[in-house]
């Protein structure tokens, strides 16, 4: 699952984006309580050593309204809350990879760790 990723920047911010809006949500589920999934999200985020980001997003979806929702964290692991310029790159991508309409939801899932 952690294989294929997308890189955007918004506004000077640079994101590695993780696309699991079409995966199984007890795998999402799975990988996101790992307790080395910070360790994974500090070392991708390392700019000398691997892709280099500013934080990591994960793409999934509310499984009781399909909604697309956001997961983002921070380069050191935290987690990141709301932030505009991660929201700006996933409603770009899920504009383009899966949505036709000019308008639709996404939803923040400050997952706490």
């Amino acid at each position: 699952m952690l294989t294929t990723f997308f890189k955007y920047q918004s506004l000077c911010n640079d994101f590695i984006l993780f696309d699991w809006y079409e995966k199984d949500a007890a795998a999402v589920v799975k990988v996101l309580t790992k307790k080395t999934l910070s360790n994974h999200i500090i070392a991708w985020c390392n700019r000398h050593t691997s892709i280099g980001a500013d934080g990591v997003i994960f793409l999934t979806k509310d499984m009781q309204t399909l909604t697309p929702s956001m997961i983002i964290y921070n380069a050191d692991g935290s987690s990141g809350g709301t932030c505009l310029n991660g929201l700006r790159c996933v409603a770009l991508h899920y504009f383009e990879r899966y949505h036709k309409q000019n308008s639709f939801d996404i939803l923040f899932n400050n997952n706490k760790r």
